[in-house]
């Protein structure tokens, strides 16, 4: 019998997990996974990293161990906050050699088909952050060709330079200088 661990999360104070436990559970039982652990994020870590997110962030300590085979998740935006997320949680699985099962997408990482389905979206999710990377080069160099100064503007000016002269002559280091006019 397969190692196995729950994993869920809510978004808001109103909600629980224990609709995505009960839907879990019942998985488990019907492919005869043991379930050796579960964690639960509440709705205080849905904004948060994945390293903020403490049940989570346990649960990838625990993959690690190899304390578990198989990963259930009652849907695929309950592991991650985006895709890109997603996919390095589920990579870091995979190098585990821990199965994942996505319940709500249908996705088994156990079978051949959910691999595919699985890279199939992995391949969409890259190629669309590849669009977005080139379409805000092109924005780039378009404002640059028309003479567009880029990043933030400049704290310097005419007084604040005659402020650094002045301390310098003064004999005030360069560090304090700059702790002094708070500039890098």
């Amino acid at each position: 019998m397969k190692r196995c661990v729950l994993y869920s999360r809510v978004s808001t104070e109103k909600q629980q997990c224990l609709n995505q436990i009960i839907e879990m559970t019942e998985y488990t039982k019907r492919c005869e996974l043991q379930i050796v652990k579960t964690y639960q994020d509440d709705s205080t870590s849905s904004k948060k990293e994945i390293s903020q997110r403490t049940q989570l962030s346990q649960m990838l300590h625990d993959a690690n161990l190899r304390k578990f085979d198989v990963l259930i998740v009652s849907s695929i935006d309950r592991i991650a906050r985006n895709t890109k997320e997603c996919i390095e949680i589920v990579n870091q699985l995979n190098e585990l050699k821990i199965d994942i099962v996505f319940l709500r997408e249908g996705v088994d990482t156990r079978t051949s088909v959910g691999r595919m389905i699985f890279h199939v979206f992995s391949s969409l999710a890259e190629y669309e952050r590849e669009m977005i990377r080139s379409r805000i080069m092109n924005g780039l160099n378009r404002a640059r060709e028309q003479g567009k100064k880029l990043g933030r503007k400049t704290k310097i000016n005419e007084s604040l330079i005659s402020a650094v002269k002045l301390l310098r002559e003064r004999d005030m280091s360069i560090k304090n200088i700059s702790k002094e006019l708070k500039i890098g």
